[in-house]
């Protein structure tokens, strides 16, 4: 059984999809969009699938061969993804410092936070008690 799982993750470490060079995407990109039936966002989104790349590169990419995409469109894709790396940034932030702080002024230790993010867990005079 374990030789039999061995070879299955070699075998699936060989389809992982890596990106083509840039030449090479765009030497097969004409003859893969003659198969498609794509316009504006929808073609945009099937190129980066296609191709393994992010939605700016493919952008630029689909005007080097000639498509026209409206640049009010690839300013809403340039907020989006800023804003997206912003959000895990933020998200990143709170959870070390969640991580950080397992005591406070309150509760010897914090069991965790609610949803409104009010701590929760033993408190001081609790500790105290049992003790």
């Amino acid at each position: 059984m374990k030789n039999n799982r061995k070879k299955n993750r070699k075998r699936n470490k060989s389809k992982i999809k890596r990106p083509q060079k840039r030449l090479q995407r765009l030497q097969i990109a004409p003859l893969w969009l003659l198969t498609i039936d794509y316009t504006g966002s929808q073609l945009v989104h099937a190129y980066s699938k296609k191709f393994n790349t992010d939605l700016l590169c493919s952008i630029k990419e689909l005007r080097m061969l000639g498509i026209e995409i409206s640049a009010n469109y690839e300013e809403a894709v340039a907020r989006s993804l800023s804003n997206r790396i912003e959000q895990k940034r933020q998200k990143k932030a709170e959870s070390d410092i969640m991580e950080e702080s397992w005591t406070d002024a309150n509760f010897a230790y914090i069991v965790g936070y609610t949803s409104g993010g009010a701590p929760y867990g033993i408190s001081w005079e609790e500790l105290d008690d049992q003790a």
